[in-house]
C-alpha cells in the first residue's frame, strides 16, 4: 500500500515518542531476514531484527515496537533492505533504501531547562546588584507564559508577586525578563521562587520552577547615603 502504508506518515511531526511504527501492504506478508533500521539525524541507529519480538505481523500489517521509546523532539528516518519483508510466496518487498522516503519528528515532551552557562541574572549569590535591575532567566529552548506568579521575597519575608502574564514580564525566544514594578530595596537580601507551570515551552511542557529559597538569591547594592546618628 503506497498511499497510506506508513504510520506515522512520511514527514509527520509531533509523533508520540512511544508510538509503534506500522507498515500496511496490499497483500499478506511474512518476515524475511534482516533489520528494520530507525536512524536519527545524528546517525544513531536502532536496528530491529524482523524476526524479533519487537516486530509483529498480522495479515497485511507489520507493527514495529522499538525496544525503548524514541527520543523527544528528534528527527528520524526508517530504512528496510530488500527481502526483510516478503509476501507469503517469498517475493521480496523492495524495501526503503534511502533516508527520505519515511521520515518523522517526535513530539517535544521534555520540560524546558535553565541554560547551563547563564540561566539566571543576577547570578545566584550575587551581591552589589543594582536595585533597579531586571531579573532575567534564560532557557535552553523558546518558552511562553503559563499561569501564576514569579515571587521575589526579602529576608524578612516580604514578597513581591508578579503575574507572569503581566506587563512586568516579557518573553523573547529563550529569555524571560522580569521588571519589578518598583526598584528593590537597597542593601537587601532577596530570593526568587517560581512554581511549576508558570513558564512553559511552546509545546506546553512545564518548567519545573524554583521551589526553594536557596536556588536564586542575591543582595542589592548599598545605594543609601550615610546619615547622622540621631541617637547620639
Amino acid at each position: 500500500d503506497t498511499s497510506n502504508g506508513l504510520s506515522p506518515a512520511d514527514n509527520s511531526d509531533d509523533v508520540a515518542a512511544g508510538s509503534n511504527l506500522v507498515i500496511t501492504f496490499d497483500e499478506p506478508v511474512k518476515a524475511g531476514s534482516g533489520n528494520i533500521i530507525i536512524t536519527d539525524a545524528d546517525g544513531n541507529a536502532i536496528e530491529i531484527d524482523v524476526t524479533s519480538d519487537a516486530v509483529s505481523i498480522d495479515g497485511n500489517t507489520v507493527t514495529i515496537n522499538p525496544p525503548a521509546d524514541l527520543e523527544s523532539f528528534t528527527d528520524y528516518n526508517v530504512t528496510i533492505a530488500s527481502g526483510v519483508i516478503q509476501d507469503l510466496e517469498g517475493n521480496a518487498y523492495a524495501g526503503i533504501n534511502d533516508a527520505t522516503t519515511w521520515n518523522f519528528t517526535t513530539a517535544d515532551t521534555e520540560a524546558p531547562q535553565l541554560d547551563t552557562s547563564n540561566g539566571l541574572s543576577p547570578a545566584d549569590n550575587s551581591d552589589d546588584v543594582a536595585a533597579g535591575s531586571n531579573l532575567v532567566i534564560t532557557f535552553d529552548e523558546p518558552v511562553k507564559a503559563g499561569s501564576g506568579n514569579i515571587i521575589i521575597t526579602d529576608a524578612d519575608g516580604n514578597a513581591i508577586e508578579i503575574d507572569v502574564t503581566s506587563d512586568a514580564v516579557s518573553i523573547d525566544g529563550n529569555t524571560v525578563t522580569i521588571n519589578p514594578p518598583a526598584d528593590l530595596e537597597s542593601f537587601t537580601d532577596y530570593n526568587v521562587t517560581i512554581a511549576s507551570g508558570v513558564i512553559q515551552d511552546l509545546e506546553g511542557n512545564a518548567y519545573a520552577g524554583i521551589n526553594d529559597a536557596t536556588t536564586w538569591n542575591f543582595t542589592t547594592a548599598d545605594t543609601e547615603a550615610p546619615q547622622l546618628d540621631t541617637s547620639n
